[in-house]
């Protein structure tokens, strides 16, 4: 019971005394909620509307071509806007966005072109406030709280993964419009707690900003939008950690998106009525990983984050080898479950080796890169089942897993999640020996690549 306690205690820690935070991150907890209902209802009004498949699928790729496009320019945004007030700016875009949807089922005149247009809108906004979100919390918590903010953060998205579908079906079933209201409230609960922050949540350009000759700044805030989002791009490539750290991402996201949607192919044939709990029970691992993640990762950082790496390589060829319900469900679980063990350290780090006049444009690549190719995971994985077998596509599948293992082993991925452990105060079994070892390695390797500027002021 101590234990258990104690994991929750360490999980919960940035929501103890912390007024600001709380707001911001409940706020943020009804929004992503909201969402998850309109993302559901959406292509059902659309396919109700015009009888389209097509059409209903079309709103929502829409949506994801805006959101892409925006990701970069969002990112300089956050480095050199008022973060608060972008945030503020970008919930009640969405907010107005999906009221114009709500009003138009409402009504009965779901026009598509309305639909898209607002889709556009929303999903623009949303890139916006992502990277200004994930560069504000630095603000708000103590550098000792960021891992349990990543647990967090991960703990809320596989509780509304569980709980959005379900409840987005059944207030769609009440009435179609339903989802939609519910989602603007949600964003106008969140403009109301963003709005009661007080504490400055960076990005304003500084009167050291502007020491260069030309009147730009160190972090580019005199340039254009896109040589802003040039030189976020350049800076990532100049650090080595980060580079690494958007591959790992992207065949992370990708072979996620493909192991999880295979389960459908496993569990949908013969058991088509339990899809939705093993789903369920899917989420659940990832919860349980997220609530002990935290914790876990300040004792043996290391050996934590490479062993949860085997376990998930494990798991995927697990599936390979056994392709039943009760194989893939119990593997794709544990692999939700082990993820934050890794992610939690990685993401944690990212904070530490970024500077906060830099952080918009990085946090807005990891979302670019990271997620490139996740849409094509789910797709790859149906297109190799169809053509070879549900166990050859988990075969495959599995070797990605394994090339991530590889990442996550570098020296590289090590030297950062070493120095994660000293951070934190942890006795990891390999670097409790070696802390300073491990940091005066990893200074060294920074100070071998061509330095940004403005990198002198991370911390």
């Amino acid at each position: 019971m101590s234990d258990r306690a104690g994991f929750l205690s360490s999980l919960i820690a940035p929501l103890r005394g912390r007024r600001e935070f709380r707001l911001m991150w409940a706020g943020q907890t009804l929004s992503v909620l909201g969402s998850q209902l309109t993302m559901l209802a959406l292509p059902l009004v659309v396919l109700r509307a015009t009888g389209s498949a097509t059409a209903a699928g079309l709103a929502l790729t829409v949506r994801l071509l805006a959101a892409t496009a925006a990701r970069l320019p969002a990112g300089v945004s956050a480095d050199r806007s008022d973060r608060r007030r972008l945030m503020m700016t970008a919930d009640a875009s969405r907010a107005a966005a999906v009221l114009g949807v709500a009003v138009a089922v409402l009504c009965h005149h779901t026009w598509l072109p309305v639909i898209l247009a607002a889709v556009v809108v929303d999903g623009v906004a949303t890139a916006y406030f992502g990277p200004a979100q994930s560069a504000a919390v630095r603000h708000l918590v103590a550098d000792d709280d960021l891992a349990s903010v990543m647990g967090l953060n991960q703990a809320r998205a596989q509780s509304i993964s569980v709980i959005g579908p379900p409840l987005g079906g059944l207030l769609f079933a009440v009435a179609p419009w339903l989802p939609f209201v519910i989602d603007v409230a949600t964003y106008t609960v969140s403009l109301a707690c963003l709005a009661a922050i007080r504490t400055p949540l960076g990005g304003r350009r500084t009167e050291a900003d502007g020491a260069g000759e030309d009147g730009s700044g160190e972090d580019g805030s005199g340039e254009s939008i896109m040589q802003g989002a040039l030189a976020g791009l350049r800076f990532v490539g100049r650090q080595r950690f980060l580079t690494w750290l958007l591959a790992w991402a992207a065949l992370t996201n990708f072979a996620t998106a493909g192991v999880v949607f295979g389960l459908l192919l496993v569990v949908g044939p013969s058991h088509a009525s339990a899809i939705g709990t093993a789903y369920a029970l899917v989420a659940c691992g990832g919860i349980a990983g997220a609530m002990v993640a935290p914790r876990l990762v300040r004792v043996r950082p290391v050996a934590v984050v490479l062993g949860a790496s085997i376990v998930t390589a494990g798991m995927g060829l697990a599936i390979a080898v056994s392709p039943t319900p009760a194989t893939a469900i119990a593997a794709i679980a544990g692999i939700c479950a082990v993820g934050p063990l890794i992610a939690v350290p990685l993401e944690t780090r990212v904070y530490s080796v970024v500077p906060d006049e830099w952080m918009g444009r990085v946090q807005s690549s990891l979302f670019l890169v990271g997620g490139s190719i996740y849409p094509l995971g789910g797709l790859v994985m149906g297109a190799l089942a169809q053509h070879t077998s549900v166990r050859w596509a988990y075969a495959a599948f599995a070797v990605v897993l394994a090339v991530v293992l590889v990442l996550t082993a570098t020296p590289t991925f090590r030297r950062q999640i070493a120095a994660f452990g000293a951070a934190t105060g942890s006795t990891s079994d390999s670097t409790s020996a070696s802390t300073s070892d491990s940091v005066t390695a990893i200074r060294s390797e920074e100070t071998r690549e061509p330095q940004p500027a403005g990198a002198a002021s991370a911390h």
